[in-house]
């Protein structure tokens, strides 16, 4: 796609999304009988049940950004008041905690270490914004008018949640480096031995473009195992007994990956570097297999003399 088709598909994306949002707040207006108003008084009576409900509504539908959407058109259709809407997004952002959380059932370490980053950021966050809530409502108050926007619920509650999240960054900014080593240091279980994938799994081989980059970095671990096989075979070091199963688990779950990437459509640019990446697994198998069999052909009896020659050839 040409850097002109580009722009004009994101203002397009942008003009749907604000046309979107008119037609939910219309909607809205129009569904907002006694029903739905009971139901809505009910689940932000108080600052703990609304909260409560914007973190089970998250949960459930799997998406903070829809929540606060349909929030922020419950401010502008009535039902919710300003106030109510406030805990309800309060409870959106500790709810897609919980998203982050199922996202990495069945994932790799590094998605779970991902996810408990995600749980840093947003939990701290929330306590630390409950505690100042009544002066960032006064400086919400104070920026809007700066900014020049109108005095809606709707634009308080957008401000209200670009200062939540730039606040999660002045507070964890200073804490990232310790953070990314802490969380370095957890979920080493045995999902993360040399026999499993570290950089694939379901849901990156869900976007093709982000597969192929995971998957090339899988294939360049694989690659050092290989060698390291190969100079440890050069040097004695590699024992006939020495378990090949663990690297030949990993090539085969490449290939495994490989083989499903293949059934989804792709560019062609993608098309040609699968076959690629595959040719490289079955180079560094080889090259595996070959240091399997050198290590038995040492330890051969009498082999040491007769192989001093061609290794030193080899070499």
């Amino acid at each position: 796609m040409s850097v002109p088709a580009a722009t004009a598909a994101f203002l397009g994306g942008v003009g749907m999304f604000l046309l979107g949002m008119r037609l939910m707040t219309e909607g809205l207006k129009l569904a907002a009988g006694s029903a739905l108003e009971r139901v809505l008084a009910s689940s932000t009576r108080t600052r703990l049940r609304g909260l409560g409900s914007g973190a089970l509504l998250t949960a459930l539908v799997q998406s903070s950004s829809a929540v606060r959407m349909a929030t922020i058109g419950f401010v502008n259709a009535g039902p919710v008041s300003l106030g109510q809407a406030l805990w309800l997004l309060y409870g959106a952002n500790v709810g897609t905690t919980m998203t982050a959380w199922l996202a990495t059932i069945g994932a790799t370490p590094n998605a779970k270490r991902a996810a408990a980053g995600h749980v840093a950021f947003n939990v701290p966050t929330a306590v630390v914004a409950l505690a100042l809530l009544p002066w960032l409502v006064t400086a919400i108050a104070g920026l809007r008018q700066g900014l020049g926007l109108p005095p809606s619920p709707a634009a308080k509650l957008a401000l209200f949640h670009t200062t939540f999240n730039l606040l999660g960054v002045v507070l964890m900014w200073p804490l990232s480096a310790r953070l990314a080593r802490e969380l370095g240091r957890r979920f080493r279980s045995g999902e993360e031995d040399e026999a499993r994938p570290q950089h694939l799994d379901d849901n990156v081989l869900a976007v093709p473009a982000l597969a192929l980059e995971a998957m090339e970095q899988e294939v360049r671990r694989f690659g050092e195992m290989a060698a390291e096989a190969a100079r440890r075979a050069l040097t004695g070091e590699f024992a006939p007994t020495h378990d090949p199963r663990p690297s030949a688990r990993l090539g085969n779950a490449i290939a495994e990956s490989i083989t499903r990437l293949n059934r989804q459509s792709m560019g062609p640019e993608s098309a040609r570097r699968l076959p690629e990446i595959l040719r490289v697994v079955r180079y560094w198998e080889a090259v595996r297999e070959l240091a399997a069999d050198a290590a038995a052909a040492r330890a051969e009896p009498g082999a040491a003399g007769a192989l001093a020659r061609f290794d030193a050839a080899f070499r």
